[in-house]
């Protein structure tokens, strides 16, 4: 996934399966509103090998201070899809 603004690429690689820094396993689920309204919620959880969790959620922390919106998209077998707007929520691992 190619974030349209370089300080976003961290958010698009937490969303993605190819990012910068590659899970060992993963799993998502997707909700869309039944108005069909366009609203999407969609909820990854994501294992990391080494200090992978760790350079992910520095990333994040850094690029969600200054990602506010982003335009995206991501190319696979063939298509492209496309995210508007991500808004990110996470833990900050414990001491």
């Amino acid at each position: 996934m190619v974030a349209d603004k370089a300080v976003c690429q961290p958010v698009a690689d937490a969303l993605s399966e190819t990012g910068a820094v590659k899970p060992a396993a993963s799993v998502e689920r997707s909700a869309v509103a039944e108005d069909r309204s366009g609203v999407m919620v969609r909820v990854r959880l994501a294992s990391y090998s080494g200090e992978g969790a760790a350079e992910i959620m520095a990333g994040l922390a850094k690029a969600m201070r200054k990602c506010t919106a982003s335009k995206g998209r991501a190319v696979t077998a063939g298509s492209t899809s496309a995210w508007l707007r991500t808004t990110a929520i996470w833990a900050a691992p414990s001491a």
